[in-house]
């Protein structure tokens, strides 16, 4: 049986595990050269394959890892990886306080509009959806 395991978030990073043997494992930082590269693994999925010498129609289970995909508004403005100080303070006051001490919502994409990249992996086509 061969599972393919994928995380995203902070170190995006998947393992590949042939017959109960893990035969790769890459993190996606390692690739892109930025440090808490925090989208899709595209390049450390492509890599285990090559390791594992397997196609994608070879992949018997994709598991993802966590309880339930990365908040989809992290991952399009890339959050882990792009964000500056001022930026993660700008959230702590105008998104997570109005939300948790004031009960108003507050609308994370509008927020950050101006960091939002649909160019990234795995591209407009899925992305555009939820904006």
């Amino acid at each position: 049986m061969v599972i393919l395991g994928i995380t995203m978030g902070i170190n995006s990073s998947c393992c590949l595990m042939v017959n109960g043997k893990i035969v790769a494992a890459q993190q996606e930082e390692r690739f892109r050269r930025i440090k808490n590269y925090d989208t899709w693994p595209g390049l450390a999925i492509k890599s285990c394959l090559e390791i594992g010498n397997l196609n994608t129609n070879q992949i018997d289970k994709v598991i993802w890892a966590g309880k339930d995909p990365v908040f989809l508004d992290y991952f399009l403005t890339k959050r882990y990886s792009t964000f500056s100080n001022r930026d993660m303070v700008t959230e702590q006051h105008l998104y997570w306080y109005k939300k948790l001490y004031e009960n108003k919502e507050k609308d994370y994409l509008e927020l950050f509009k101006k960091k939002i990249d649909l160019n990234q992996s795995p591209g407009k086509k899925i992305l555009k959806w939820y904006l």
